[in-house]
């Protein structure tokens, strides 16, 4: 009966969970943690099974006996253990000593599904003989290497050799699979030292995606001839003690951008994932600071080859292998940087907006794109903003005074001949991308039941922001100014005013809100820390403008000491000086200013965004899992 209730109590999850997962946007997987009792007799079989599912996130029994009451004990390594240690120890030496090769196997070779110890006797007694012979050839070798200069000599050495080659030739699949099988045997018996026991049965516990209950429950008490016990153990995750692992699930295309957050930290269970997000804003911001059509191209040719050597599984070291780990993070970021090229009219370094297939070309069809520029800009107050890109009429019907630009100008501005635009871009860019941010910090605290903290700590802060956002562009950055249309002489003038709604009123109520649910002087102390980042943060977005400057200047000075003027558009002679200054200049660029790019592009991400609302506190979701690559059982 007790069974019955347990199996139709965690039967109820699964429906439950499939709707839990649909609404898991930008959070991790949802988890259920389940106990399973197990008779001894079928423990050990559970484990291989539980291990091929390879969806359970297993809990140490032993780091909370308390919490059974002294009802159980736990689980200690036995002899077994340490024999098969020892065995897959000599093993592992033997394969290194013969130089055999982990690689995929031909043909597998059947095993017995639970080993029993008289085949782990049988596998010692093939081990020993192996040993035997390789060690009576490396002795003999050893003998000889004195006199290896002699010719007769190093005929005998070279044949020895090859008996050894000829052993590692005719035991290597035997060998790849006694280490299979004694590591699986090694993990099955470390697993129980997971494990909490009783007189006849064993206890265990773990972390399970909520989807995945149904099938891990029923695939128990199928092992043990429903003989189990296993259950759902409810628990709020609000709580620490039983925070539960974190498993992310992002489309693959997405896996690089999914290291980089993991590399800042695994995001704790119920916390917003940023990942999605981040393969947003990521290329966008390496665009806006490598914007270059040629150079984008270059780094495309780059993502592609990394994209097939991945395929095809290439190891080109260390660093090779970071890029070809990368290639799709590549991809993104050179689309994007070809795209903001077109946007500068910049080719390798050489301005081609003047050229006549970019002015009447590509041009007319993408100045879309420069209205929405325009609109970002009006939405901002950046009047002299919109003025150097709009029309006549526009401005006349904003009330603005209307300057002409060039007739053949990039479709948005070139930021090496107009730094201020990109600097105004950039500090809007950096405004959104932290309002997101302490955003999503609200959103963090309610999901964890926080509701004070979030509404006084970064509910205040981004109404503060905001608004100190809105006032600088409105009113300009001079403080003086702030005040001029709210008299503090007139109290309810001053209360009506902008500067007292929009800054000083949330900073009045932040101040309050922290001093209730921090203290007086850590509250006070986190305000004054969020006044200073609301500043210097936003300021550090400015790295955006100084990477692409660098990234131009670089670009146009190499090809100026090649003899050529980059402003003229791409109608020049090439000469030998020209063509060498031109490649070291492209080589230089594509290297340092692509991997300085990539460094601010990630720290605007990883200090000025993640520490807005990302803690990365949580522990990765790590199922125990048993895989055959050598071994199929029978």
């Amino acid at each position: 009966m007790l069974r019955r209730k347990a199996c139709q109590k965690t039967l109820k999850h699964v429906d439950k969970g499939k709707r839990a997962v649909d609404r898991a946007m930008f959070k991790s997987v949802p988890m259920k943690k389940i106990r399973a009792i197990i008779y001894e007799k079928y423990v050990d079989d559970t484990i291989r099974t539980i291990g091929e599912l390879g969806v359970i996130h297993l809990i140490n029994i032993g780091d909370k006996l308390e919490e059974f009451e002294g009802k159980i004990t736990p689980v200690e390594p036995g002899e077994r253990y340490y024999k098969i240690l020892s065995l897959l120890s000599r093993v592992e030496r033997l394969i290194d000593d013969l130089q055999i090769k982990r690689k995929p196997a031909a043909e597998k070779t059947t095993v017995p599904r639970t080993p029993s110890d008289s085949f782990i006797d049988d596998i010692e007694k093939e081990v020993k003989q192996i040993e035997s012979e390789s060690t009576r050839i490396n002795k003999e070798i050893e003998a000889l290497k004195e006199r290896e200069d002699e010719p007769e000599v190093k005929k005998q050495i070279n044949s020895l050799r090859k008996q050894l080659d000829g052993i590692a030739e005719k035991n290597a699949t035997k060998l790849l699979a006694f280490e299979e099988v004694l590591e699986i045997e090694k993990e099955v018996e470390e697993t129980k030292t997971f494990m909490g026991k009783t007189e006849k049965t064993y206890i265990l516990e773990g972390w399970v995606p909520i989807e995945k209950v149904g099938e891990v429950t029923e695939t128990i008490l199928k092992v043990s001839d429903r003989s189990s016990i296993v259950e759902v153990i409810e628990s709020d995750e609000h709580e620490e003690k039983e925070k539960p692992p974190t498993l992310l699930k992002n489309p693959k295309t997405l896996e690089s951008y999914e290291t980089l957050t993991k590399s800042f930290g695994t995001p704790s269970y119920g916390e917003i994932d940023p990942t999605i997000l981040m393969s947003i804003t990521f290329p966008i911001f390496f665009g806006l600071m490598f914007g270059d059509i040629g150079h984008g191209l270059l780094l495309l040719v780059v993502a592609i080859l990394g994209l097939i050597g991945k395929r095809k599984n290439v190891d080109l070291g260390e660093i090779g292998n970071y890029i070809i780990k990368g290639s799709t993070l590549l991809l993104f970021c050179s689309v994007f940087s070809i795209f903001f090229g077109i946007l500068y009219g910049e080719f390798f370094g050489f301005s081609i907006y003047h050229e006549e297939w970019y002015a009447h070309g590509i041009g007319p069809p993408l100045s879309f794109l420069r209205n929405i520029l325009v609109y970002i800009f009006i939405l901002f107050d950046f009047d002299e903003g919109v003025v150097r890109l709009t029309n006549k009429e526009l401005c006349e019907e904003l009330g603005l005074e209307y300057i002409p630009g060039p007739p053949h100008g990039p479709i948005w501005f070139s930021p090496f001949h107009e730094p201020w635009m990109l600097f105004i871009l950039s500090i809007i860019i950096g405004a959104i991308h932290l309002s997101l941010g302490i955003f999503l910090d609200v959103v963090n605290k309610i999901r964890h039941g926080e509701y004070l903290e979030g509404i006084f700590g970064p509910g205040m802060w981004l109404w503060f922001y905001i608004g100190l956002i809105r006032i600088v562009f409105t009113k300009n950055i001079v403080f003086t100014e702030w005040f001029k249309d709210a008299p503090i002489s007139q109290p309810a003038k001053f209360v009506a005013s902008p500067v007292f709604l929009l800054l000083i009123l949330p900073l009045i109520l932040m101040f309050i809100g922290r001093v209730v649910t921090e203290g007086p002087i850590e509250g006070g102390m986190s305000v004054l820390e969020s006044l200073i980042e609301s500043i210097s943060n936003t300021i550090s977005y400015a790295r955006i403008l100084a990477l692409n400057m660098a990234h131009e200047g670089f670009s146009k000075t190499f090809i100026t000491l090649g003899g050529v003027n980059p402003e003229h558009g791409l109608a020049f002679t090439i000469t030998p000086m020209f063509t060498v200054s031109f490649l070291v200049g492209t080589i230089f660029v594509m290297i340092m200013e692509g991997l300085l790019s990539f460094i601010h592009t990630l720290r605007l991400h990883w200090v000025e965004w993640f520490l807005k609302f990302y803690e990365g506190e949580g522990v990765e979701f790590q199922p125990f899992k048993i895989e055959r690559y050598y071994t199929i059982t029978k």
